[in-house]
């Protein structure tokens, strides 16, 4: 099944996000979700199927880096908080 293609709503939307959240699952199937943040434009939609996003180093406990070694499929939360929006993209993340 080809996944559906992001329109220009979805690209608008994305585009007016400052940050994100990432989830992954490791091998032990528990879930982890990073907040993503950067100057505008540190994500980019390249096409109607691929997001590209610069990677900041964080934490240093790189949970997100280790989950996508053995699963590469996440989740990624873009959130409007001051409308009350929300959206959730389901996809395979390659590296």
């Amino acid at each position: 099944m080809k996944p559906n293609p992001l329109g220009p709503e979805e690209c608008a939307f994305i585009a007016g996000r400052d940050s994100f959240y990432l989830a992954t699952t490791g091998e032990t199937g528990w879930p982890d979700i990073q907040h993503r943040v950067g100057p505008r434009g540190f994500r980019r939609v390249l096409n109607d199927h691929t997001l590209g996003f610069a990677d900041f180093g964080g934490n240093r406990q790189l949970i997100t880096v280790g989950n996508l070694a053995t699963n590469n499929r996440v989740a990624l939360f873009f959130m409007d908080y001051n409308r009350r929006e929300r959206m959730k993209l389901l996809a395979t993340l390659a590296c």
